[in-house]
């Protein structure tokens, strides 16, 4: 008696492929992986050409959340021709990445323009605790929270030579 991997439907009559899996899931599966190659690649599109910060990580979220079901979808024998999903999870892991370290360093940039630009040191040192802040909100984004440290250190160190200068 078969069964299928992906709606549990069993039964004498219930026919299933070499990945157990039956007609109607595969037709489905097919058309929703068609579906998400091509969000894949108007958010890619949608990345490069965005501004937003917020929104620009949002898409490579999505582009991740899509390559993962392509994934498990390609263990079920369902495939996207030219869209090979391991090889977009780690393209858009890293994009994301290097999203999130252009930001923190135009933070720290900002942030220390804005202190040096500043009359006192009661204002500068509001300026790089603001940037610190930022810093702190855009860690979520990151694999590894620790990847901000050298962003966070830098200012933390350019407030203490605040604190310590007469």
């Amino acid at each position: 008696m078969a069964t299928c991997q992906r709606c549990k439907k069993s039964g004498i009559l219930v026919r299933v492929d070499a990945h157990d899996v039956c007609r109607s899931c595969r037709q489905v599966m097919t058309r929703d992986a068609l579906q998400r190659a091509k969000s894949i690649a108007d958010a890619a599109e949608q990345i490069d050409r965005g501004e937003r910060l917020d929104l620009r990580l949002a898409r490579c979220e999505t582009i991740l959340e899509h390559a993962g079901v392509l994934r498990s979808y390609g263990e079920l024998g369902v495939w996207v021709e030219d869209v090979d999903p391991g090889e977009v999870l780690s393209r858009f892991r890293e994009r994301k990445r290097e999203i999130v370290h252009g930001a923190l360093a135009d933070i720290v940039e900002g942030a220390s323009g804005r202190a040096a630009g500043a009359t006192s040191t009661s204002t500068r040192r509001g300026a790089l605790e603001k940037g610190l802040e930022k810093i702190e909100s855009l860690k979520t984004w990151l694999d590894d929270p620790k990847e901000a440290l050298r962003y966070e250190n830098d200012l933390a160190s350019r407030i203490a030579r605040l604190v310590d200068a007469p």
